[in-house]
């Protein structure tokens, strides 16, 4: 019986997607040397546009497989050697030229406030600093961002869509004001610095971008951190804490202090899927991953496709 077309590629696709991180985690391929590989990407498009030619002719199959190749390939090299796909558009290039506008906002809480930040195609910075007060530094083309802001809410939101191109944003919250922060990239590059506040829980996403979650100092009530196609980074502290991380089509990194407690949930039955618990030692009962220390408890919840986490890469987080 001869597989689907759609089947196929998608397979091929995936397992190289997944498989090539793998090899590179395994020390088979030095990650240097796959660092530009992103570059390569128009041939990803042309493959993918000669299988939308060929599709229905009764030769396609080969067109599939040599669409499938370039595309699982490159991306999964790209993957590997931490490039993220928002850089094709230059979103996140911190080097390119600058917005061409400016807006700057600010004002105060006066009760523990719910945040949501919704950026495309840009870079957000966010620290916390003490007292009530938050603010808003943004560079950008095109449409101004929306801002929204009462005694307990704060909204900002990209407009002009997707495209809307070459945004900065550096936000400041209350260390100890914030309830409930959600941040929404799409394209997009994130650094959440929480310094030494306390907060409630975060959650942020990132589509064909990266995250950077610094919480070492903080007291963080809750974390829920997702990625498609690019990149995530979480170093906690020794607070309690129970989250869940995910990506698909990209890699997580966790950096954990060694007195904490550490609990991972993780099914391990994906392919696609690598992980490096075992080298750091930690023990395993069903789904269940753990590390004793004499600390609090973090609990997480940890889930990828085509993806990779890492616990305390010896390079660190970031």
């Amino acid at each position: 019986m001869r597989p689907r077309r759609g089947h196929l590629f998608w397979g091929i696709t995936l397992v190289l997607l997944g498989g090539v991180p793998l090899v590179v985690r395994a020390g088979l391929i030095p990650a240097e040397s796959l660092s530009e590989a992103w570059r390569l990407w128009p041939v990803a498009l042309i493959a993918a546009g000669v299988v939308l030619i060929l599709f229905r002719r009764a030769d396609a199959t080969l067109a599939v497989v040599v669409g499938a190749l370039a595309i699982g390939l490159i991306g999964g090299t790209a993957l590997a050697g931490g490039s993220t796909i928002f850089n094709f558009f230059d979103c996140g290039n911190e080097n390119g030229p600058a917005a061409a506008r400016t807006l700057n906002e600010e004002g105060t809480f006066n009760a523990p406030a719910r945040v949501d930040l919704d950026l495309n195609c840009g870079r957000l910075a966010l620290t916390t600093a003490d007292g009530d007060g938050w603010s808003l530094d943004a560079a950008f083309d095109g449409q101004e961002p929306r801002v929204d802001a009462s005694g307990d809410s704060l909204e900002v939101e990209a407009r002009g869509g997707p495209l809307n191109r070459r945004q900065t944003w550096n936000v400041a919250l209350p260390a100890d004001g914030v309830a409930e922060l959600n941040i929404d990239t799409n394209a997009g590059a994130s650094v959440i610095d929480l310094g030494s506040g306390a907060m409630g829980t975060l959650d942020v996403e990132a589509n064909a971008g990266s995250i950077v979650v610094r919480a070492a100092e903080a007291d963080l009530g809750g974390l829920s951190a997702s990625v498609n196609a690019g990149s995530i980074s979480v170093t906690l502290g020794s607070q309690a804490l129970t989250g869940d991380l995910s990506a698909n089509a990209g890699s997580v990194e966790l950096c954990v202090p060694d007195e904490v407690n550490l609990r991972i949930v993780m099914q391990d039955n994906n392919i696609t899927f690598s992980h490096n618990l075992d080298d750091r030692g930690l023990s395993r009962d069903g789904d269940v991953w753990t590390r004793a220390g004499s600390g609090e408890t973090v609990t997480l919840q940890v889930e990828g496709n085509a993806s990779s986490f890492d616990l305390d890469p010896e390079e660190g987080c970031e």
